[in-house]
């Protein structure tokens, strides 16, 4: 029982969620302004934010878009809307065009939805603008994020999914679909800073939450008033480091709360500085209490090459970590520096035995190149097992095979004619084309809550 039965108030999103919504925000508040993060007027789904009566019609949808690039403040001239004609067959949201944004006349039947989806996509215009590289991982959870700060996050919020009933005759059928690639909980969280950072901390707009997101959005701001756990403060916003040294990244990776670490062990990896001092440092946290810090730490040193050769040990010890992201984080991290392949291609092809992270394993001796090659045998061996089950792994074992081997398609030629008659068939039209191959699970650590 807590001393005076005073307990600390539970923040609603995990570590990392935490960390990359108060990194991303303080990103935001670089892009667009400081005073986006500290003065904001809530947009509310009231007549007086959409003034005009909803008829589901294109000339509604285009007074409802000129509203919003007025709130997210993008000149007309920038976009324009594009909706096709009704019963036309296009499905596409969006546009790869520049400054073009289209709509189904579909959506065109639930006006709060259209809102969410718009702010969206006129996100992603602006973050087209502002130096994030369309192949960041993160992107599409930066443009959901982005209408936070324009006072938009009610609609996000409450569009994180979109539940339909129908009926015809006696049948009836109920869906729910995702709307929105950041869950409501961490919505609701980046609402709640927002609105901490600006002194609204018994806001009544509320109210308009759907039941999950005021909920959560409750817990938030009991955490941040009660903790003022944040990268972001009231008091500090203004004189934020932007890029803070190597001193006090270290410092707050030994002495910040979780997430201030989380963040920490980002930033190192994206730091162009690497001492032995970073290097040990980031090398215990692979032995912290915490899953999520052993795995960013990993990943981490995934990212220094050759300085991080002194923390080759201790990754493979991470290889036996009791929890699957962490092995897989350890993996992914051998396979991205290819040092001392005497001593880890062994290593890595002993947990080819592991379900859990074969694909990892297998994209890991991949990057060793011929180097790899005594691993072939039991690459070969795996990819005949995954073969009889039809299995996921499929892709990165060819893959290795297509990397590692001298002669891969006399390979996969023997492996398929060793195969029963009848198997040889489906074999052959299961292997994977020659081609790229994405980045296997442990190298993501925002797809353990974000499935990107």
């Amino acid at each position: 029982m807590p001393l005076f039965g005073w307990t600390k108030p539970d923040c609603p999103v995990g570590i990392r969620e935490k960390a990359w919504v108060e990194l991303r925000m303080r990103w935001l508040g670089e892009q667009f302004g400081t005073r986006r993060l500290t003065r904001c007027e809530m947009i509310l789904p009231t007549e007086e934010y959409f003034p005009g009566a909803w008829d589901g019609k294109p000339e509604s949808a285009r007074r409802l878009f000129d509203r919003l690039c007025q709130y997210m403040e993008i000149p007309p001239s920038q976009v324009s809307l594009q909706i096709p004609l009704e019963n036309s067959s296009t499905e596409t949201v969006g546009s790869d065009e520049p400054g073009v944004i289209r709509v189904t006349d579909a959506q065109l039947a639930d006006p709060l939805a259209l809102v969410a989806t718009l702010a969206r996509q006129l996100s992603r215009h602006m973050l087209s603008q502002r130096h994030l590289p369309a192949n960041e991982p993160d992107r599409e959870l930066v443009a959901d994020l982005t209408p936070v700060i324009f006072g938009l996050g009610i609609f996000t919020a409450n569009a994180t999914v979109s539940e339909s009933y129908k009926r015809a005759g006696r049948r009836s059928a109920w869906s729910v679909d995702r709307m929105s690639c950041l869950p409501a909980r961490v919505t609701a969280y980046a609402m709640a800073l927002h609105a901490w950072l600006r002194g609204d901390e018994r806001p009544a707009w509320t109210g308009y939450l759907r039941r999950d997101a005021a909920e959560a959005f409750d817990r938030a701001m009991r955490f941040l008033s009660g903790t003022e756990d944040s990268l972001l403060c009231p008091y500090s916003i203004r004189s934020w480091d932007q890029n803070p040294s190597l001193g006090k990244l270290l410092d707050r990776l030994e002495r910040g709360s979780d997430s201030a670490r989380v963040s920490a062990l980002w930033e190192l990896a994206r730091c162009g500085s690497v001492s032995a001092e970073s290097v040990r440092a980031v090398t215990d946290c692979l032995a912290d209490r915490r899953v999520v810090l052993r795995a960013e730490a990993a990943r981490t040193l995934a990212a220094w090459e050759s300085a991080a050769e002194p923390a080759i040990a201790e990754l493979i010890d991470a290889l036996d970590d009791g929890e699957d992201e962490v092995r897989m984080a350890a993996a992914y991290a051998l396979g991205k520096l290819r040092l001392r392949p005497e001593t880890v291609l062994p290593e890595l092809a002993d947990r080819l035995d592991d379900p859990t992270m074969i694909d990892t394993v297998a994209w890991a001796l991949a990057q060793f190149g011929p180097a790899a090659e005594p691993t072939l045998p039991l690459l070969l061996s795996r990819l005949k097992d995954e073969l009889g089950r039809g299995d996921g792994a499929i892709d990165y074992l060819v893959y290795a095979v297509r990397a590692i081997s001298p002669d891969p398609d006399a390979e996969l030629q023997s492996l398929i004619d060793s195969c029963d008659a009848e198997l040889q068939p489906q074999a052959r039209a299961i292997l994977p084309e020659h081609g790229p191959i994405k980045h296997p699970p442990g190298s993501n650590g925002l797809s353990a809550w974000a499935g990107v």
